[in-house]
């Protein structure tokens, strides 16, 4: 079945009480903006340092300790030496999973940030592929104790270098699941937001 169908179904299947936040597409109506990513996002696949810069807002946000600036960001994110930058990966991963409106006409990317649905930001992650597997042990070959459609988990303790995570869900089951498949809501988020009459990115950060 296809992504959208297997969420659905899996839906159905489990608790009610377990806590999902699948993606919602507030930017869905604005063909402005999906126009505009359409071009981000074929700029991505080309590596295209211009193309992105000349998309970055003069004061960006990019960093906690007070780093903004369209030159800043292109130093952090080295793209001076674009084939080899991180900031595509990352900035692909934010593109996937939807966006949500702000008060002020802008989209923040993606959507789980603006979520209201997590206990605690710092240990919390949402399962980002539906169908992925809690394990009993970090082995693929481990029993299933349960499959995962946008759920929100808690995870034991980040660790993200490492191929697995343990986490517990809302019900009280636990187990580990692949890092690949969660996300913590306070990871990689973008803000696009129209200045001039363009859409330009204001923010690109992690953390909280």
């Amino acid at each position: 079945p296809s992504s959208l169908l297997l969420s659905l179904l899996l839906v159905a299947a489990q608790p009610a009480s377990l806590q999902r936040v699948p993606p919602r597409d507030d930017c869905a109506g604005g063909t402005s903006f999906l126009e505009f990513r359409d071009k981000l996002e074929a700029a991505i696949l080309r590596r295209a340092a211009d193309f992105l810069l000349g998309i970055v807002a003069e004061d960006i946000e990019v960093d906690f300790g007070g780093g903004a600036g369209r030159d800043y960001f292109a130093s952090t994110w080295a793209l001076d030496r674009p084939e080899t930058s991180l900031l595509w990966d990352e900035l692909s991963a934010v593109l996937r999973l939807s966006c949500a409106s702000d008060r002020e006409g802008g989209y923040w990317l993606p959507s789980m940030f603006v979520e209201d649905a997590y206990h605690d930001v710092f240990t919390a992650a949402v399962a980002i592929r539906p169908g992925a597997s809690v394990h009993a042990a970090p082995d693929p070959a481990s029993p299933v104790v349960a499959r995962l459609a946008w759920e929100v988990l808690t995870v034991a303790q980040w660790d993200f270098e490492a191929p697995w995570q343990r986490v517990t869900m809302a019900d009280g089951r636990a187990g580990h699941v692949r890092s690949e498949d969660i996300r913590s809501p306070i990871d990689y988020r973008a803000l696009f937001a129209p200045v001039d009459g363009r859409w330009r990115l204001k923010v690109f950060i992690a953390g909280d």
